[in-house]
């Protein structure tokens, strides 16, 4: 086994570039089809979500009512705070924040599957034979991901522009989007240098992005400066197609810059395989059931699963608080037309499709036998399936009399009625 491999510290003469654009090519040859999914999947969801806006909510009032929904309490909490009543503010609450967290938990994933996975698996080591500085990965990885977030900010900008949004604030939607996904990358970063393992670098920058994520639900629930505490609150605050703000960016970027730089740094000056948070290590025994493969795997994912089963539930916790939101009384005009879409009207909701006057306050009459008793003609009609269902003749049987009733068997009594 090599020094290096052992846990020596590699010396350094400082940060290089050298055989950075080797680390490109072979990033690029290595994750092309992972590279080009996320682009894709910020384009097509901005297409679909602003082509539903536009075949919706195709007037004024509907776009105000989506409005009130959505600068609602617990819309609020999830979505963000608005200030646009457009169809670009309509487009911004549906989409903006669900895609920039997914944009920047994927950024995450895939900077942390080309660094400490690596590094960890020893793919890295091999790589490192060759003359490559040791900083090329990362930059690599860093540049090829910012590119990433570029093409996709591009993307949901042509295609809000394209569908006649304005482009000032389409520009400014897709460069919120990627600021938040340059802030996973910056994360990941300093994440892959602070852990041991891949799986402990992942669960730390997630951590850190729920954390950002809280404060900015605090801030906008509360109304105060915690909003400006988070990054995901300054790509909020950029505000497209309302006030179009775009030094929220630059506050972004500043932080993207500092956390890789600290990466770099801290990569130059630990051993190869370790952290600057050294892991603890873990008992001298184990039980039994920690022998078996199946026992092993739930020692090794119980902590991920634990924490995506209370994230699903706090998601759900604040999707359920959004019904009570739907009891606005702005929105009672809307809600037949919601529920008429899935078969349900609600009971206090008026009949989408009244019958006519006619129907009922005009009843057609009775129509008249031959015989001039319409009572007994409808009400033998209507009453013989009846009672052979029970056994009995129906009216007109010759066992009937006006005189007697049918007994069980069809025949008349003998005392007749008395």
């Amino acid at each position: 086994m090599s020094a290096t491999a052992a846990g020596a510290r590699p010396r350094s003469a400082g940060f290089r570039l050298t055989g950075t654009g080797l680390m490109l090519r072979f990033l690029l040859r290595r994750t092309w089809a992972r590279l080009l999914v996320w682009p894709a999947v910020v384009v097509g969801m901005t297409a679909v979500v602003v082509a539903y806006y536009k075949s919706e909510f195709d007037t004024p009032e509907a776009l105000a009512e989506r409005a009130v929904l959505s600068n609602s309490a617990g819309m609020k909490a999830i979505f963000g705070h608005i200030t646009s009543t457009g169809l670009g503010g309509g487009v911004w609450s549906e989409m903006w924040m669900f895609t920039a967290v997914m944009l920047a938990i994927g950024l995450i994933f895939l900077l942390t599957r080309t660094n400490r996975a690596d590094e960890e698996h020893g793919r890295t080591e091999l790589l490192l034979a060759r003359p490559i500085a040791t900083t090329s990965g990362l930059v690599a990885s860093v540049a090829w991901l910012t590119l990433l977030c570029v093409v996709a900010v591009a993307g949901a900008a042509v295609v809000c522009g394209a569908y006649g949004l304005e482009w000032t604030g389409s520009w400014i939607m897709g460069a919120s989007l990627g600021g938040v996904g340059l802030t996973g990358v910056a994360v990941a970063a300093l994440a892959n240098q602070l852990t041991v393992t891949s799986r402990d670098a992942n669960g730390l920058a997630l951590g850190i992005l729920a954390v950002f994520y809280l404060l900015r639900t605090i801030g906008d629930l509360k109304g105060n400066a915690l909003t400006w505490l988070s990054p995901i609150g300054w790509g909020e605050r950029m505000d497209p197609w309302g006030h179009d703000r775009w030094w929220p960016l630059v506050l972004i970027v500043a932080l993207g810059i500092v956390c890789i730089t600290l990466a770099i740094g801290f990569q130059l000056r630990r051993d190869y395989g370790a952290g600057l948070v050294r892991s603890r290590p873990g008992p001298v025994g184990s039980a039994g059931f920690a022998t078996t493969e199946s026992g092993l795997t739930i020692r090794l994912d119980l902590g991920a699963a634990i924490a995506w089963v209370a994230g699903m539930a706090l998601w759900g916790i604040l999707l359920g608080s959004t019904l009570t939101d739907m009891n606005h009384p702005h929105l009672d005009g809307r809600r037949p037309r919601l529920d008429h879409r899935h078969g349900r009207r609600r009971p206090q909701d008026p009949p989408t499709h009244p019958r006519p006057p006619s129907l009922h306050q005009h009843p057609a009459p009775r129509r008249q036998p031959l015989d001039g008793h319409p009572d007994r003609h409808h009400s033998h009609r209507r009453s013989a399936p009846r009672l052979r269902a029970v056994g009995l003749p129906p009216p007109g049987h010759p066992s009937v009399t006006p005189e007697t009733g049918p007994d069980r068997d069809g025949r008349p009594p003998a005392g007749g009625v008395p």
